[in-house]
């Protein structure tokens, strides 16, 4: 790879869960997480998107996992993928909670 791409290659994580490795990859552009956003999975959705295998080449989950990851899995434990996917897209969940917070207006 020329060395100048290499300053703009996507951010990667390698996160391990339960002795398993996967690598966290940030999408192509900000408009997929913000179109992400807007979807009522978003976190399973990301998880979809930006988790890898250990060869950061295979998906980790596919779109059809969704209702498994759902029903099978404890979302919490999961959360470990899904910060590091918001991480690599430069998403801060504790701003985006503080922003979602209502300001009370007087009235």
């Amino acid at each position: 790879m020329n060395p100048n791409l290499e300053v703009f290659a996507r951010r990667e994580e390698r996160v391990t869960v339960g002795g398993k490795t996967f690598v966290a990859r940030e999408l192509p552009t900000a408009a997929d997480l913000t179109a992400l956003r807007d979807d009522a999975d978003y976190s399973l959705r990301i998880l979809v998107l930006c988790i890898f295998e250990e060869d950061g080449i295979t998906p980790a989950f596919k779109v059809e996992d969704i209702p498994d990851i759902k029903t099978q899995t404890s979302l919490s434990s999961m959360s470990k993928l899904v910060s590091a996917a918001q991480r690599v897209n430069g998403a801060n969940t504790e701003d985006e909670v503080k922003n979602s917070v209502a300001v009370p207006t007087g009235g």
